[in-house]
This record gives structure tokens, C-alpha cells and sequence, in this order.
């Protein structure tokens, strides 16, 4: 009997937008370094800001195990209320 798999938490991070096209990839870089360094098996989605509608990205790269060194390592490149994390539902 395989046992089916443990839910997992999802980190939604919202990367805000700017006037300035490089300054925005050089967040991006950051967060990706970042991500690396935090391997497991909770999921990560990306929400891009943009309008008229922000777009959101599962990450296929990143699987990450959230702690709070991801916290705050994450908190250095982005304001809190851009980092969010969603904890996995049981099923009762």
C-alpha cells in the first residue's frame, strides 16, 4: 500500500512591478538565489504585479522547505506583506 502523499505548505510571493525593467530582474535573481538555498517539497508560486490582472506562476524550479531563515533571508528583498504562506489542508 502506498501511502499517498503529505499535503505540503505553498509560499505565494507577490513581486511588485517597477518602472525599471532591471531593477525588477535583479529582484528576481535575488529571490531565485535565494529559493536555492531553501530545497523541499513545500511549492512555490510566483504573483507578478502588473495590471490590468497580476499573473501567478507555479514555480517549476523551486521546491523549498519554508523555515524561518527562508523568512527572513526572503524579508531582506521583499516587504512582508508580499510574502505569504499557506499551510496544506487535511482532509478530516
Amino acid at each position: 500500500i502506498v501511502a499517498p502523499p503529505a499535503p505540503t505548505r505553498t509560499l505565494h510571493l507577490t513581486i511588485p512591478s517597477s518602472e525599471d525593467v532591471w531593477q525588477d530582474i535583479r529582484l528576481m535573481q535575488k529571490i531565485d538565489a535565494i529559493l536555492d538555498r531553501f530545497d523541499g517539497e513545500d511549492q512555490v508560486v510566483i504573483h507578478l504585479g502588473g495590471q490590468p490582472k497580476p499573473i501567478a506562476l507555479k514555480s517549476r524550479k523551486h521546491r523549498i522547505e519554508w523555515s524561518r531563515r527562508l523568512e527572513e533571508a526572503l524579508r531582506d528583498v521583499l516587504e512582508s506583506e508580499k510574502i505569504q504562506v499557506e499551510e496544506p489542508r487535511i482532509a478530516s
